[in-house]
């Protein structure tokens, strides 16, 4: 009889069945924008995204090109403003070391540190954003082979923009064609008169 009994529940037992829970696209979308206002991005992270949209309006036919090779020059010249004087010229090509790296071809007194820093933040996002989107592990030289600076009207967001400004000229001409006559015409040395003064406090 316990047995019987024992079968009989077993055979009576009414199992839950599992729910399945339809999720709508409109719904995933809304979820992950949700988790993605939640992530907090650093100044370098925010920077970088910014320039990659920039740069995702070049021509990606030419960047996966086997032997891709640029060469570009860019001016940043404005009468008033913050960014007042920048000019560089450049040329990309493959590297046959296991690394990409920014190349200066220019010497230290043609152009401070400073301002060279700037141009080297763009010319290293460029080579980032490219081996992204080429995926084939290669690496290239980014050769700074040209600059001029003013000792007066020189301001270091306008070295990054006339950086970037290069590289839209690699790609063609009229996205961005540097003014070479006012170039010139800016880049006149002036005259710095260092006035030694005499003390006259003594010991």
């Amino acid at each position: 009889m316990k047995i019987f009994d024992l079968f009989k529940n077993f055979k009576f037992i009414k199992t839950k069945s599992k729910e399945v829970k339809v999720i709508s696209i409109e719904e995933v979308a809304k979820e992950s924008s949700a988790v993605n206002a939640n992530i907090v991005y650093s100044r370098e992270e925010l920077e970088r995204n910014e320039y990659f949209e920039k740069f995702e309006s070049f021509d990606k036919n030419r960047i996966i090109q086997d032997n891709l090779e640029l060469n570009g020059e860019g001016t940043c010249i404005m009468i008033s403003g913050s960014d007042r004087y920048g000019h560089v010229k450049f040329k990309l090509y493959s590297s046959a070391k296991n690394n990409s790296e920014v190349v200066w071809s220019v010497n230290e007194k043609v152009l401070p540190k400073v301002y060279r820093d700037c141009v080297d933040k763009v010319a290293n996002l460029f080579i980032d954003f490219i081996e992204k989107e080429r995926g084939d592990l290669k690496k290239f030289i980014f050769e700074i082979i040209d600059t001029s600076y003013h000792p007066t009207e020189a301001r270091l967001i306008a070295y990054e923009a006339a950086t970037f400004r290069a590289i839209q000229n690699s790609f063609d001409e009229k996205l961005h064609k540097p003014n070479l006559n006012l170039v010139k015409r800016e880049i006149k040395k002036e005259k710095v008169i260092k006035i030694k003064r005499k003390s006259n406090f003594k010991l």
